[in-house]
């Protein structure tokens, strides 16, 4: 019983591990994005002045 609560904290650990790697790296490309989306939005704002 001991040994299949070692197996589970240790697989539990291992699947925290990942997740915060995973966690980790969607946080990265969400500020990719937003940067993306920040370039977008400053150029449609310039493309609206130059028509206005």
């Amino acid at each position: 019983a001991i040994e299949q609560l070692n197996q589970l904290t240790q697989q539990n650990a291992s699947a925290a591990e990942e997740l915060a790697a995973t966690a980790e790296e969607l946080s990265g490309q969400a500020e990719q994005l937003q940067q993306l989306i920040a370039f977008f939005r400053l150029g449609e704002a310039q493309a609206q002045e130059r028509s206005a």
